[in-house]
């Protein structure tokens, strides 16, 4: 009985989110850059991480000239 109360909870704040007119996170459309180099068949375009992206969302109109990729050295903590 313990394992199901934290899903009921959980679909019950989704379903709350939605009633109260919150928009799901896949149709979100404030984040993501067209690359400069799409073309009129092919539009390439990327967000950053932790975004989740709905395969029918079209792809943005604001532009950027290259994908950023940053990453970290693991000093220490986990894996150590």
């Amino acid at each position: 009985m313990g394992r199901l109360i934290l899903p009921i909870l959980m679909i019950g704040l989704v379903v709350l989110a939605l009633a109260a007119g919150a928009q799901c996170v896949l149709f979100e459309e404030s984040y993501g850059d067209l690359l400069r180099c799409s073309s009129a068949d092919v539009a390439v375009w990327w967000a950053s991480s932790g975004w989740k992206i709905s395969q029918t969302r079209p792809a943005r109109a604001k532009t950027a000239d290259a994908v950023t990729i940053s990453g970290g050295r693991q000093t220490g903590g986990a894996g150590h």
